[in-house]
């Protein structure tokens, strides 16, 4: 392929990759406290997570709620703009795991789904990471 064909796929697939972490970020935006409490109950219902850790969780709850919304938004934008993108597409990654493990527990067949989805996102913006110091002119 051709440069410009290879930096002009490159700009879609950024743009494909960040539009969920768009939508959820600012859908989270829209409610913060609601972001939180749903962070407090996922970790006091699950069963790997010790007593401590939803204690913990439970009172950092609005800053991991806030913590969640920036990864996304920002992330999001430096992926898509192509400024800082690998730091972007890092951001998204350190969203996403603890996120996958906590929200879609693969042994849950309802979650399966989204696990898979999700490890499919982390596997994209581990390809962005990757391509540090390769040229990109779009």
């Amino acid at each position: 392929m051709t440069s410009s064909l290879d930096a002009a796929l490159a700009v879609l697939g950024r743009f494909c990759l960040s539009a969920i972490f768009f939508v959820s970020g600012f859908r989270k935006f829209e409610d913060p406290a609601g972001v939180a409490t749903r962070i407090s109950e996922a970790v006091a219902q699950a069963a790997w997570a010790p007593e401590a850790l939803a204690v913990g969780v439970r009172q950092a709850a609005p800053l991991l709620a806030w913590s969640a919304i920036g990864f996304e938004l920002v992330g999001a934008f430096c992926l898509v703009t192509g400024f800082k993108k690998e730091f972007g597409a890092a951001l998204l990654i350190a969203f996403l795991v603890p996120t996958t493990l906590l929200f879609h527990p693969p042994q849950d067949p309802a979650q399966l789904t989204q696990f898979l989805k999700n490890l499919g996102l982390i596997g994209g913006l581990l390809l962005v990471v990757a391509s540090v110091g390769r040229s990109e002119k779009a």
